[in-house]
């Protein structure tokens, strides 16, 4: 059995307790830690993306650019860059994000990011026209 990514479990100050795998963390409904980012335009105008009909969670739902899990011992803005590069294939820094803070949200903390990406975004909807 392959095992699942491991998340770091948190209590309701967002300090860790404990580590649990991603399928127990969901199982179980342990409150974990997960980051948002959205891209927008010159034009301020949010980009959102439609979730995968097959998705356990909100299939077919309308969500942030960027979303995903904070990974045992990785910072928000570590992931933030990570879950950036795997679900857009934009290279991100740390830098390049504004940082909105974390957030209670759905009883899990969440941190949000904002980042204007124009032209990597052309690019990124050239690249998936292509490949569809």
């Amino acid at each position: 059995m392959v095992m699942s990514e491991i998340l770091d479990v948190v209590n309701d100050n967002d300090e860790v307790i404990g580590q649990a795998e991603r399928d127990r963390v969901h199982r179980e409904g342990l409150v974990c830690r997960l980051v948002y980012v959205c891209f927008y335009t010159t034009n301020r105008e949010i980009i959102l993306q439609k979730r995968s009909d097959t998705k356990k969670n909100d299939p077919g739902k309308l969500t942030t650019t960027v979303s995903g899990h904070v990974a045992s011992g990785q910072s928000y803005a570590e992931a933030a860059t990570r879950e950036t590069v795997e679900e857009s294939g934009i290279e991100v820094s740390a830098e390049d994000l504004k940082d909105l803070g974390i957030r209670a949200e759905r009883e899990a903390p969440l941190e949000v990011f904002l980042r204007r990406r124009d032209e990597a975004l052309r690019k990124a909807t050239r690249r998936s026209s292509l490949q569809t």
